[in-house]
């Protein structure tokens, strides 16, 4: 069984610091039920577990970087969604806290062993998150952003922790979030999370396409289908709408009218990346067939379209074109996607699907080892000699270079990858502890 604590999309700074922390350590106690996929090939693992001399050093520095950021979070940001590091001042998305930064840190401190901290942002959450917003505001809310964040980070809590409190949480944001489901079956992705209202049908294909495991799995526990019916419906729909290219599909949708919308852009990068990868996960956790057949066919669309590859490279090009050599970190996911597409069907071209994972994990994971920093950017460009620079040098602690890294580890356990998760954690700890 692959737990849905790591099939959600969370916080940048969690979902980072927890592929890293179960990456280079072999001893946290909930390791192998959080990340175990059944059944993992037995000849696809060339290399065993390591037990090196400095993995407690490794689990202690990695434990060091998410009480820093904890700590700093309870000093200056205490009860607000984020904290600018900058300015040392909290920072709520709308005019009101959701608390990101606690809900979506949950199952990384339970992972860690930092139970003390744990305890902490579970009191915050459980005692202070409200969802009851003041029905005059005119403010929209972010159906995508709440449902994998905190309706993710509630679950997964739940999934570690099994506290009822979290699904009544839960319940109580699920039930707004089915508000902004149109009659056509599309949610908004802006909309009033107690009114249900909306005034924009300007939709993203990530926006309505990664909100469906959260909503299954939310049926799963209650007994309530009306979640999962809902946002799978959405694939359904996307299903049956017309696209150009067979199992590519644009960006740009108006949810109001169910057509995709010009410019008609293809890529898994930004505004389109966890749809794709949503579609391996769902079937993977309701084995219905048709998630499937979508996931492949875009899989053979990718390959055939966006994907680049030569001696030196191989990397999803950040849109269709002859020559196209930028692609942006949000594409690196997939890595960890075409690996785990291809150990979870061994038919037909599975060890192509693997070999492809592979390769862009080592050319996503080169963007990092080729700066001064050993951090990525944003945007890359790939040169005519293979190397590659950067068009984008912000670091935003993204998380899918790490979280293909890490599938790769656990996939073929070659001893390079928890290699590299070191030396991620100390350009960490060299360039971004304040």
């Amino acid at each position: 069984m692959l737990k849905r604590a790591i099939l959600k999309r969370v916080c940048i700074y969690s979902i980072i610091g927890m592929c890293l922390l179960l990456l280079v350590t072999v001893e946290f106690g909930y390791k192998e039920n959080v990340v175990e996929i059944d059944p993992i090939p037995v000849n696809l693992i060339q290399h065993s577990n390591s037990t090196s001399d400095d993995d407690v050093v490794i689990q202690n520095q990695m434990k060091t970087l998410i009480l820093h950021a904890w700590n700093s979070y309870k000093l200056y940001a205490w009860g607000s969604d984020e904290l600018k590091p900058i300015t040392m001042k909290g920072s709520n998305w709308t005019s009101y806290s959701y608390m990101f930064t606690p809900v979506d840190s949950l199952d990384t401190l339970y992972i860690a062993g930092l139970m003390d901290e744990y305890q902490e942002a579970k009191s915050l959450v459980l005692n202070n998150m409200n969802f009851d917003i003041d029905p005059s505001s005119e403010e929209k809310n972010n159906h995508f952003e709440i449902t994998i964040r905190v309706l993710g980070g509630l679950l997964s809590a739940y999934e570690l922790d099994p506290d009822f409190r979290y699904i009544d949480k839960a319940v109580d944001l699920a039930n707004r979030l089915l508000k902004a489901f149109q009659s056509n079956g599309l949610p908004s992705m802006w909309f009033n999370l107690r009114t249900g209202q909306s005034t924009s049908s300007s939709g993203l294909l990530a926006s309505i396409g990664t909100i469906q495991l959260e909503m299954q799995y939310l049926s799963d526990i209650t007994g309530n289908p009306v979640y999962q019916e809902k946002a799978l419906g959405v694939l359904d729909i996307l299903k049956n709408m017309q696209t150009e290219i067979p199992g590519l599909y644009p960006s740009y949708i108006n949810t109001f009218a169910n057509k995709f919308t010009a410019p008609y852009r293809y890529s898994i990068g930004p505004d389109s990346d966890s749809f794709y990868e949503y579609l391996l996960k769902i079937w993977i956790s309701t084995k219905e067939e048709k998630y499937r057949d979508m996931y492949d066919l875009s899989m053979n669309a990718i390959k055939d379209n966006l994907l680049v590859r030569d001696k030196h490279n191989a990397y999803i090009s950040d849109g269709i074109g002859d020559g196209n050599k930028v692609f942006h970190h949000l594409s690196c996911f997939a890595g960890g996607m075409f690996s785990l597409g291809g150990i979870t069907r061994m038919t037909n071209n599975w060890s192509e699907q693997l070999d492809i994972g592979r390769r862009i994990t080592d050319t996503c994971y080169k963007s990092y080892a080729s700066t001064k920093t050993g951090l990525g950017g944003e945007i890359m460009n790939v040169q005519s000699d293979g190397s590659i620079t950067l068009i984008e040098d912000k670091v935003s602690l993204r998380p899918e270079v790490i979280e293909s890294i890490f599938y790769q580890y656990r996939i073929t356990k070659d001893p390079k990858y928890r290699e590299w998760g070191k030396k991620i954690i100390q350009s960490l700890i060299d360039n971004a502890m304040g």
